[in-house]
């Protein structure tokens, strides 16, 4: 199977991708994807107002779980010292857990916001009925943003 597009990364069997074992494939999957959404977010975002101590470099504000929690290294590496970065994640989250601080760092107007949430809401979906009413919300806040989710 070909990516749809160049230079994503493709999973292929048992872990393993492309570009070798699957903390591989993640770590191209995460530099692709700041990538992707620095480039897509860069010319509508707010620029931090002068004076404020983040107007000499945008900031870039990661919410997410364990997948971006393993990827805080890769995503500092990638992006300090040109932004403030700041990595929100945590393991085991599920959506509707991770939307205060989401909305918490919007009140900072950053450059750019990534957010990564999903997975365990699927993998709690049959113990957590009430995943759509935390999806709808993310949904509602990131148009409203323009955040990357």
């Amino acid at each position: 199977m070909r990516p749809s597009v160049p230079g994503a990364p493709v999973a292929g069997v048992r872990g393993r991708c492309r570009h070798g074992s699957l903390r591989d494939c993640s770590a191209h999957l995460v530099r692709w994807l700041i990538a992707f959404a620095i480039t897509l977010l860069a010319a509508g975002s707010r620029q931090p107002a002068a004076g404020s101590p983040h107007a000499s470099k945008p900031s870039v504000v990661f919410g997410g779980d364990s997948i971006t929690v393993l990827a805080t290294p890769e995503i500092h590496q990638l992006l300090d010292p040109s932004y403030d970065v700041e990595v929100l994640a945590v393991i085991g989250i599920r959506i509707n857990q991770s939307l205060p601080a989401l909305e918490s760092a919007l009140r900072l107007h950053p450059y750019a916001v990534v957010e990564n949430l999903g997975t365990n809401d699927a993998l709690q979906g049959g113990s957590h009925p009430d995943w759509v009413s935390g999806w709808d919300k993310l949904i509602r806040i990131t148009k409203a943003h323009h955040v990357l989710s």
